[in-house]
């Protein structure tokens, strides 16, 4: 009971620290506009998280189990799977190909261990392991939820009582962050080269604050959790200034997902 427990709490955090809900909701709106293709795939990404959670409920509730050597080849298989599409995707990244890099990693790990617990005999190498890739995936669960309150109470010390912001880099230039779970380790940060002609800037995300002797702007660092002042914003070929209005009320606007 006490693995059971564990291994659901585990699982928990993978989904609050992993899992893109804005994304889930968009594919949500395309299925209802026809677009069953995209809704399919974006899905079949975004609702992985939630993977290993059902499989723990399953094997709770069911005494159904798969053949050892099955359950390795195909954890093996999909955990490479995974990892090979991170590749491709981080190539594609550019500043943020090593956050794509953990996150699909880390993701595929834990798709991985849901695969290996469902082999027969508990006791077996096969579970140990599924018990080991899924430590690591709740560990960088737990770390995106971290750095999202680390990021939110950073932005708030910075700006004090004054207006501010906060915006992620995405496929528009100006786009305010919509909810707290956007702030997340794991969604907090750019996948965009910031090199192409149509990409003016190419930050995770910014703070921008209305301070007594002018705006400043500061750049989020996934690394080291933490906002960087960004020194003459004005430089840029589009200053990121305009990415969003600081606001007194900023949190209210928030939504929780």
């Amino acid at each position: 009971m006490n693995h059971q427990r564990t291994a659901i709490f585990f699982t928990i955090l993978i989904v609050l620290g992993f899992t893109q809900f804005r994304t889930l909701f968009y594919s949500l709106y395309f299925l209802e506009k026809g677009g069953i293709n995209y809704f399919i795939i974006s899905t079949s990404i975004t609702a992985a998280p939630f993977i290993p959670f059902f499989t723990v409920l399953f094997l709770i509730f069911f005494p159904w189990r798969m053949h050892r050597y099955l359950a390795v080849a195909l954890a093996i298989g999909t955990g490479s799977a995974g990892m090979l599409f991170s590749l491709f995707a981080a190539s594609l990244s550019g500043g943020g190909a090593y956050m794509v890099l953990v996150h699909g990693f880390t993701l595929s790990l834990a798709v991985s261990a849901s695969i290996l617990f469902t082999a027969r005999r508990s006791t077996q190498p096969s579970s140990k392991g599924g018990w080991l890739l899924l430590i690591i995936a709740a560990a960088t669960g737990l770390w995106s939820l971290v750095a999202g309150v680390a990021a939110a109470a950073q932005a708030q010390y910075i700006a004090g009582h004054q207006a501010f912001c906060i915006a992620a880099h995405t496929e528009n230039d100006d786009a305010p962050l919509r909810s707290f779970a956007e702030l997340r380790g794991l969604s907090f940060y750019t996948t965009l080269s910031g090199y192409k002609k149509y990409h003016h800037w190419y930050f995770h995300g910014l703070l921008i604050v209305n301070h007594s002797d002018g705006v400043k702007v500061y750049n989020w660092s996934p690394r080291r959790l933490r906002f960087d002042l960004v020194e003459n914003p004005e430089l840029f070929l589009k200053s990121p200034k305009s990415a969003c209005v600081p606001r007194n009320n900023f949190w209210r606007s928030l939504s929780i997902l």
